[in-house]
């Protein structure tokens, strides 16, 4: 059909236990992330805007790289999952920012949007752990690629609302309502 997208080739399907390796990878690579940059990461200020939607305790954790300070390099288990046969896995130096549990690594200019969808990042990590934001990610990832990870879909959906003039809502709220309702 003219101008129609092209169809998005299938990705390979992974067993347990390859899902599993990943998974330990990606809970591995984000622990080894935090731990590069916290050294060099600063604490942000918020104004009280921003207690309307994150509780303190998020405030107060989050550290930052700010752009050109740093560029995150793709995971090194990228290239296995290449060899399997993975297309358009998600380029991360040119990703706006990438969370790694309370430490944000920023490529581009920090703009509230941008902070804010971060931030609901911090909270999922608070919330899940680690371990179970990793798996999470990784079963999301296989089942909707990058933009159908249900992680991604609550932090975008999140930073939509707060974009759009919402007066304040409870994030970790939400969050929690997500984890509850099993919709990660």
């Amino acid at each position: 059909m003219v101008g129609s997208q092209p169809a998005k080739q299938p990705q390979p399907s992974l067993s347990p236990e390859q899902i599993a390796t990943f998974t330990q990878a990606v809970a591995q690579y984000i622990r080894a992330q935090r731990a590069h940059y916290y050294p060099r990461a600063v604490p942000l200020s918020f104004s009280e805007l921003w207690s309307r939607f994150f509780p303190a305790v998020d405030l107060q954790r989050i550290r930052v790289i700010q752009p050109g300070q740093a560029r995150v390099p793709n995971p090194p288990f990228y290239a296995e999952l290449e060899q399997l046969g993975f297309t358009g896995l998600p380029n991360f130096t040119t990703m706006g920012a990438i969370t790694f549990d309370d430490v944000v690594v920023f490529h581009e200019p920090l703009t509230p949007q941008l902070i804010f969808h971060e931030m609901v990042h911090i909270v999922q990590y608070r919330l899940l752990g680690i371990d179970d934001f990793a798996r999470l990610y990784v079963r999301g990832y296989l089942h909707g690629g990058y933009d159908g990870t249900p992680l991604e879909v609550c932090a975008y959906e999140l930073d939509g609302r707060f974009i759009m003039g919402s007066v304040g809502f409870d994030v970790e709220a939400e969050v929690r309502a997500w984890i509850v309702n099993g919709r990660f």
